[in-house]
């Protein structure tokens, strides 16, 4: 089914792992078409939403629905009036179809309020048909609220400032929110970011000497605009950047397992085992362990008391 693009839904009503929040609706005029894309894996949307009038509204009569959103989601609507709710098919990449045809128990009227809901994880984005199910009829009143979306988060390397690493912090995302990102690590902080101009976040982070980032833990983003948040997460967010010193495997505090040996100490006494790491700058330490060491020859350590972890562990 083709879209008709002289009309669009407009959307969006939410778009958050904290929950959909209902507002009041207020009276707009059908809108035209939007450029609202958006491809990163963050983002659930919801661009297009049609649907093929007919010219009587009645018991058999097959209304054909076409949204296009974000790919990869579930997607129901419901109509006021209709006695079930119907899921679409997605026809190709991000474009959903589906055909609600009307009963005689329904109570579907030419311009009855259509919602549609896209569902993708934990997040949520929905939209209210902005025309009429039969021809000549306007739309119902449709609510026209901004649901906060992040598009875009992005980490950079400033140098040192202050005698320290500096890192940006950046977010593309839904204008005239409230930006942070959470740091994880020794001193776990949250980084408020400042709008520096319409929908672009950034702030700059000064990394103290002392300070160890949990560089294996997903980075966390926030947006909150009024009472709606919305919340991503970014996998590998600190890949290509160099910050040995700051993730506690500065100098010769981390390396690689080399060997584990058992060391018999004769019938009396208990066994001990040793463990050789050669380190990150290229020499060997030991490890001695009254029993079996928690690591394998291969692993990658740091050195922790009097003892050895994994690296990756949080």
């Amino acid at each position: 089914m083709l879209f008709r693009k002289t009309t669009i839904a407009t959307l969006l009503v939410a778009g958050s792992a904290f929950g959909t929040f209902g507002l009041a609706p207020m009276t707009v005029q059908a809108a035209a078409p939007a450029a609202y894309t958006s491809s990163h894996p963050f983002a659930v949307f919801i661009s297009d939403f049609d649907v093929d009038q007919v010219q009587r509204v009645r018991p058999g009569a097959e209304l054909d629905f076409s949204v296009r959103g974000a790919p990869g989601a579930q997607v129901s609507l419901t109509i006021d009036g209709g006695q079930r709710t119907i899921m679409l098919t997605e026809a190709s990449a991000g474009v959903y179809e589906g055909t609600y045809t009307v009963s005689r128990r329904d109570r579907i009227g030419p311009n009855s309020r259509v919602n549609v809901t896209m569902r993708r994880g934990d997040q949520v984005a929905s939209a209210q048909l902005a025309r009429g199910l039969q021809e000549g009829w306007p739309a119902a009143n449709v609510a026209v609220v901004n649901s906060p979306e992040i598009t875009h988060l992005n980490i950079a390397d400033e140098g040192w400032r202050r005698g320290g690493q500096a890192l940006r912090f950046t977010m593309q995302a839904t204008p005239g929110g409230r930006a942070t990102v959470q740091l994880e690590g020794s001193d776990p902080q949250t980084l408020i970011l400042d709008e520096v101009r319409p929908g672009e976040y950034s702030t700059v982070h000064v990394l103290r000497r002392n300070q160890v980032l949990n560089t294996d833990r997903p980075l966390v983003a926030q947006l909150r605009l009024g009472n709606r948040v919305a919340t991503s997460t970014l996998s590998n967010a600190y890949a290509g950047l160099d910050l040995r010193r700051f993730t506690g495997c500065a100098g010769d505090r981390c390396g690689i397992v080399e060997s584990v040996s058992r060391l018999d100490r004769g019938p009396w006494r208990e066994a001990q085992y040793e463990v050789v790491v050669r380190t990150d700058e290229g020499g060997r330490r030991i490890v001695t362990y009254e029993n079996s060491p928690p690591v394998r020859v291969g692993d990658a350590v740091r050195f922790a008391g009097d003892g050895l972890e994994l690296r990756n562990r949080g």
